[in-house]
This record gives structure tokens, sequence and C-alpha cells, in this order.
């Protein structure tokens, strides 16, 4: 009755190779004449829930990359950003250097 030591765990924590030592466990016993549908009902909504919990985790780590990714493109925009706020300083820095050359120079 190991299959029902299996079913007593968080559906994330059972492997592959428990999931199915239970249906086999299930099925060997059901041949032998005992009556085990709740059991069997039981082991279909433990492996229904381990698929959704599994899809969940594929989910979540599918969103962390793309996070990932985004934040790699909001630095690369950042710097991006930043060369061209400084090349903006430098030309205005240039442009009031002109202007006061003239100034300088019409006095």
């Amino acid at each position: 009755m190991s299959c029902l030591v299996s079913l007593d765990k968080a559906p994330h924590s059972i492997s592959d190779t428990e999931l199915s030592n239970a249906r086999s466990e299930l099925i060997d016993l059901t041949e032998a004449g005992f009556k085990l549908d709740w059991l069997k009902t039981k082991l279909d909504e433990v492996s229904l829930e381990r698929k959704k919990a599994n899809a969940n985790v594929s989910y979540v780590l599918e969103l962390e990359e793309h996070i990932k990714n985004l934040k790699v493109e909001l630095n690369k925009e950042k710097v991006k950003s930043a060369a061209k706020f400084l090349s903006l300083e430098q030309e205005v820095s240039a442009l009031k250097y002109e202007l006061n050359k003239d100034a300088r120079s019409s006095t």
C-alpha cells in the first residue's frame, strides 16, 4: 500500500516513478478483486494536480526569463539614453562657449 503513502504527499513532490508505481499497485490490487474506485479517483486527481503544478513552474520560469531579457533591454536603452544626453550636454556647452566668445569679441 505504498501508493497510499505516495498519494499523501504534496502533488509537486511526487515523482513520475512514484506515480507509475502507484498506478501499477492499483492495477494489481484491482485485478486481485479489491474495489478501489476511490483510490483510482484520488490517483487521477493527484496526477492532474501535479501536471498543473509543473505547468505553473514552467510558466514562472518563462516569465522570469522574459523579465531577465527585458532588464537587459532596459539597461541597453539606459546606456543609449545616457550617451545621447552626454552628447547633448557637450553640444550645449560648445554653443555656450561660442556665444560667449562672440560676445567677448564684439565688445
